[in-house]
């Protein structure tokens, strides 16, 4: 993730590093939990290991939820010791990589290979020359259509399982 800051504007930006493997470039991911104990167990880990807890859960509403996170947060960085969040971050670790799937993006080569100038919020950003095909190819033909029920892990043409 990077932070780009130009004319007052702060901008989020993903950078994803692909291999190219024959017609696919590849992004490996990071393994996602598949059970809700597990997806708990990885927020907490995400939530120990952060160095920043306020950037962390910038996107959660204020709630008891976040309350509870920004406590853990600070219970472990101050007052567990140093060796019991060693072992609980090992743990946890192990824990989730158990029941947790393996994926990568897999996406062809002939979305990435010719890219253009675009301007976005007063930056210039490289697109693919063909994006709205790419946009139909990883999202489907109603991509312009936001939906809540949208599954990522079903629907998303770029998810390959490695299991």
């Amino acid at each position: 993730m990077i932070t780009i800051r130009k004319l007052n504007l702060t901008c989020n930006a993903d950078i994803a590093i692909y291999t190219k493997k024959g017609n696919f470039a590849y992004f490996k991911l990071n393994p996602i939990p598949i059970y809700t104990k597990d997806k708990f167990f990885k927020r907490i880990y995400d939530l120990i290991k952060t160095k920043d807890i306020l950037n962390e859960l910038k996107f959660h509403k204020f709630g008891i939820t976040k309350i509870i996170y920004i406590i853990l947060y600070y219970l472990f960085k101050y007052l567990a010791s140093l060796n019991l969040s060693k072992n609980l971050t090992r743990y946890l670790k192990k824990k989730i990589s158990i029941n947790s799937k393996d994926v990568s993006w897999k996406v062809p080569l002939k979305f990435l290979k010719k890219i253009k100038k675009k301007k976005f919020r007063n930056l210039v950003v490289y697109v693919p020359v063909k994006s709205i095909d790419y946009l139909k190819f990883r999202y489907g033909k109603t991509w312009k259509k936001p939906r809540s029920d949208w599954n990522q892990f079903k629907e998303d043409k770029t998810m390959l399982d490695l299991k």
